[in-house]
């Protein structure tokens, strides 16, 4: 049995001995491969691990070198370093041998006890989580990527020591915390939402004029270091305390501890400290992907704070971005938030900002009757609220980049994942955001998908009838989800029936539906992106329905519609910021099959699908084509 600890200097012990690897690149090295999720990494990535932007000329060699000694050091451990046959290096830990994987489960265990109302139960668990720390994390250890999962580490034990805190406040125990929240505060002296914890404390220690002087203290050190006044979170407890509100004297609603009786009571609450909320729809099974996962949760882990997750209708965004929040939200205690924004293909027009922001707010436990009146002063508030805390932040088919920019937390300290259609490149440069595009399955993860949703038939499927239904599905999740809902539907019918019924569809989009199921109607769905198109683009997505399976010039494009190379290519950008054309390569166009058969449907006419003619293509008004 071996034991792997990064929650302090990197230790390794085999049988209650340790193993050392004394070189500080090799544990560079295994910390990489330990926290990369278990993710290959080239020798390209384990050098950009170790250097950044500037390696030395022999670095790859470097790396190949202390490889061959790290597999020597850990030989007699039975953790195997192997190459693979990508020349890619993986290292296999099990979960359980790590202390930072038992951290996260204590506190996952902990936030569910807390929720629950349990804080006795849930700062047992956090002491338990927090005696697994021995230092600094990741001691020693040089390279850029040691540093970013460093401040990530210390962030989540700051986290942690916070809500332990938290714990003991709503036990009564206001002088012992205080003394802890102090020394808290020296050590992250900018730290807004401890200084604001402190101030609640001391005032629920009969200490009003020590709260009063942790604010002045406060102010003058941000105006001293940062040129800014304290934010609005912090400036309201101020006024509580002045106030002598009674309501800040009471433990947050899910921290109460409950009585012999029942659960606690309180008198209602004129202010507004924030909840601890737990938004996120349940986790959904995911099939496949594992790469995509992998990065974009370890970008997260890295520092990442804002993720866009794009792609055409039907191809999973909102699958792998909520499989992604279940999977980090242990690392965000103050709680997550979910909003569904209303984009292309809602039911409805899409919510406004000052909508989302109402509810936004709401979920961190602004009443309706506290809602500033303007846009950009609810958009200030919420990012005030969120400062200095750990939410995770999950917005759902978002319209556009505008949207989503106002939405966005100000501080690190908050992450937020968002799902659109549309391309948010524009926020790329504005903030640094993470753009994470996903396209249609691999034959691999198109075939595994459907076994796995067809296991239940009681008949083996057979890969060739299995990547026929795949390829006639354009490996499309949503497609594939609805052609084997309708395969298992209890009526025994063969696969391979089912994919010849799929080749007798013709094109049409009838097969890509359930019932007048909304959520099930591919059609339904592409017809969302379609209706948001300006006329001229539009008319160029009909245009693809000659095009279905071939990639095409922006010179065959500007042929057919009779435009300028110029305004033709800005007709293309639209397309692709809309997630309905890709660049296959650069300079050459490809719809997806399934898209080229909507195309088709809305022309009506055979000879456009076969390529040739675009007399049909004025499916939507001529004077829609001048928008």
């Amino acid at each position: 049995m071996f034991t792997v600890s990064v929650l302090g200097p990197l230790a390794l012990h085999h049988a209650g001995i340790e193993t050392k690897v004394t070189s500080p690149k090799q544990r560079a090295i295994f910390a990489a491969l330990l926290l990369s999720s278990g993710r290959k990494l080239s020798t390209g990535k384990l050098v950009e691990a170790l250097w950044g932007d500037g390696p030395p000329r022999t670095a790859s060699e470097t790396v190949r070198t202390h490889v061959y000694l790290l597999r020597k050091a850990l030989k007699t451990t039975g953790i195997g370093l192997p190459r693979t046959p990508d020349r890619a290096y993986a290292l296999s830990v099990d979960d359980d041998v790590v202390d930072l994987e038992e951290f996260r489960r204590c506190v996952a265990r902990a936030q569910a006890e807390r929720l629950s109302g349990h804080p006795r139960k849930a700062a047992s668990l956090y002491e338990a989580g927090l005696r697994l720390w021995r230092g600094e994390p990741l001691a020693g250890i040089p390279g850029p990527f040691a540093d970013s999962r460093r401040r990530w580490l210390t962030e989540s034990r700051l986290a942690a020591q916070s809500a332990l805190l938290r714990c003991r406040m709503a036990l009564g125990a206001h002088h012992e915390v205080a003394a802890d929240l102090f020394e808290l505060t020296a050590e992250n002296p900018l730290d807004e939402g401890l200084r604001d914890l402190l101030m609640t404390c001391l005032y629920r220690a009969n200490r009003q004029a020590d709260a009063l002087a942790v604010f002045r203290e406060t102010r003058e050190l941000l105006r001293e270091q940062l040129g800014v006044e304290p934010s609005p979170s912090l400036c309201l407890t101020q006024r509580r305390i002045l106030d002598r509100d009674e309501t800040l004297l009471w433990p947050e609603e899910n921290e109460a501890a409950p009585s012999a009786e029942g659960p606690a009571t309180r008198p209602t609450r004129t202010g507004f400290s924030p909840p601890q909320p737990a938004q996120l729809p349940k986790a959904p099974v995911v099939t496949g992907r594992v790469g995509t996962i992998s990065r974009l949760v370890d970008a997260v882990r890295e520092g990442v704070a804002v993720l866009v997750v794009e792609g055409m209708p039907g191809v999973g965004k909102t699958t792998l971005a909520l499989h992604c929040a279940h999977r980090l939200a242990p690392g965000f205690p103050d709680g997550q938030l979910f909003l569904d924004l209303g984009g292309p293909g809602s039911s409805g027009p899409p919510m406004t900002v000052m909508e989302a922001l109402k509810r936004l707010l709401a979920g961190v436990g602004v009443p309706a009757a506290a809602l500033p009146a303007e846009a950009d002063e609810r958009a200030s508030l919420f990012r005030s609220l969120l400062a200095g805390r750990r939410y995770l932040v999950l917005l759902e088919n978002a319209r556009d980049t505008e949207q989503i920019r106002m939405l966005l937390p100000g501080a690190a300290s908050s992450v937020v994942l968002v799902t659109s259609r549309v391309q948010a490149t524009g926020l790329v440069v504005t903030h640094n955001v993470r753009r994470v595009v996903l396209a249609e399955f691999t034959p691999t993860e198109a075939r595994a998908f459907l076994a796995e949703r067809l296991a239940g038939r009681g008949r083996p499927a057979v890969r060739p009838v299995l990547d026929a239904i795949a390829d006639r599905c354009g490996r499309l999740p949503l497609a594939l989800a609805v052609v084997a809902a309708q395969a298992g539907d209890g009526t025994d019918r063969p696969l391979g029936a089912v994919a010849r019924g799929l080749d007798d569809t013709h094109g049409s989009l009838d097969a890509f539906r359930i019932g007048r199921d909304a959520a099930t109607d591919l059609r339904g769905a592409f017809a969302g992106s379609y209706e948001a198109l300006s006329g001229r683009a539009a008319q160029l997505f009909r245009l693809f329905a000659g095009f279905r399976g071939i990639e095409v010039t922006l010179a065959d494009v500007a042929g057919r519609l009779g435009m300028s190379a110029l305004h033709t290519d800005a007709v293309v950008q639209e397309l692709k910021e809309a997630s309905l054309l890709a660049e296959a390569t650069p300079g050459r166009y490809r719809m997806h099959p399934l898209l080229c058969d909507y195309a088709a449907e809305l022309t009506g006419a055979n000879n456009v699908r076969s390529g040739t003619g675009v007399g049909a293509l004025d499916g939507r008004s001529a004077a829609d084509s001048t928008r």
